[in-house]
């Protein structure tokens, strides 16, 4: 955690009371962890319960923080917030409970913060280990946060300049998968009395 006060940074000065009374509002929810519909719904409610106008909604500074917070949650003295400000583009703060102070911490901090709040209200001891490595190890990694929303263009351009860099294993695997279409047991595409590998299919394609 850091000693750098982002409070002037985010939440004008004439809005720091109201910020101060929602941060209490929430915390007297008790509703624990809230997602990005939650938190308009209660700031919405707050806004509603404090006779604010719909233009402090919309575009007061906390309205214009919030709306782009994807996870809130009270943690004993502060409020824990995860933001994204842009697409794949992600901060998270701690804001003391009096509104008076907002850091910045880093990413495990926030999961250590997170953690210890969701197995409080389920009181487990134990944390889960959760390996994901096997859902990417074979995956193309997307490395440029504009290719996201945009898989099919991405994977036609990965698999595109695989075939030019390593067109021997990429022919094989060609060849492997149309061997395999069968109906009812006989072959479809190619049959392997035949044609036996991938270099007798591309002389037959040849002379056809």
């Amino acid at each position: 955690m850091t000693d750098t006060n982002l409070l002037d940074k985010i939440i004008d000065r004439k809005d720091r009371g109201d910020f101060r009374e929602f941060l209490a509002y929430v915390c007297d929810l008790e509703r624990g962890l809230l997602l990005r519909n939650d938190i308009i719904q209660v700031f919405g409610s707050f806004c509603t319960a404090q006779n604010r106008p719909e233009e402090f909604r919309d575009n007061s500074s906390i309205g214009k923080f919030l709306r782009k917070v994807q996870v809130l949650f009270p943690c004993e003295d502060h409020v824990v917030v995860m933001r994204r400000p842009e697409v794949a583009r992600y901060r998270f703060y701690l804001i003391r409970i009096d509104g008076g102070y907002i850091e910045e911490i880093t990413l495990p901090q926030f999961l250590d913060l997170q953690s210890s709040m969701v197995f409080l209200e389920s009181d487990q001891e134990r944390h889960p280990n959760i390996d994901f490595a096997p859902f990417y190890r074979n995956t193309p990694s997307m490395r440029d946060r504009r290719s996201i929303g945009s898989g099919i263009r991405f994977l036609n351009r990965y698999l595109s300049s695989q075939l030019f860099s390593n067109p021997e294993e990429w022919n094989q695997a060609f060849f492997d998968f149309i061997r395999r279409g069968k109906a009812g047991g006989p072959p479809v595409m190619i049959n392997d009395s035949i044609i036996g590998n991938c270099d007798q299919l591309t002389e037959k394609l040849e002379t056809l």
